[in-house]
């Protein structure tokens, strides 16, 4: 009897998936509702569609990504989904770092608590800039360096004068 060839394993290659075959999940307003719920909700996209009888992640993106005006709510509500994941993801941080606080934990609880955190942050950043972005003001001035170097003759005769009130004079030796 001959052996099976052995299968092929390349690097970075994702593991097939242990869901259940469910066959191909065709698009349905009933499908497209329930997606956005469990997003608002703060499900992730990617353990939602492990589950059987939801499209794999590659046919929502096709779904978003088509101009197919029956994907058009479809790509709305998403959008709104989103934005109140980031919502849910915000108050997640206040509930991680309350149930910290209740129970002593050990150095190892407290850091995985920090990163479950930081990710939340950050992933509401992203999906919400301007509510829960990095705030940057700005005071209206502007410096520019230069290194001497690079400047010309007639450049750094002009920031002498403006540093003494005069011009320097090279006939006199003045630089």
């Amino acid at each position: 009897m001959k052996k099976p060839p052995p299968k092929l394993v390349l690097r970075g290659t994702a593991k097939p998936s242990k869901r259940k075959a469910s066959g191909h999940v065709r698009f349905s307003p009933k499908i497209a509702d329930e997606i956005c719920e469990r997003l608002a909700n703060g499900e992730s996209l990617m353990q939602m569609c492990k589950q059987p009888g939801l499209p794999h992640r590659g046919s929502i993106m096709r779904w978003l990504l088509s101009d197919d005006p029956q994907y058009d709510a479809f790509r709305a509500n998403y959008a709104r989904a989103r934005e109140m994941q980031a919502e849910v993801l915000a108050d997640e941080t206040i509930d991680i770092a309350d149930a910290t606080k209740r129970v002593r934990k050990s150095h190892v609880a407290i850091e995985s608590a920090r990163l479950r955190i930081d990710a939340r942050k950050w992933l509401a950043a992203k999906m919400r800039p301007k509510k829960y972005g990095e705030k940057i003001t700005h005071d209206g001035s502007l410096e520019i360096r230069r290194e001497a170097k690079e400047l010309t003759d007639d450049e750094l005769a002009a920031l002498a004068s403006a540093g003494s009130g005069r011009a320097p004079d090279p006939a006199k030796g003045e630089d």
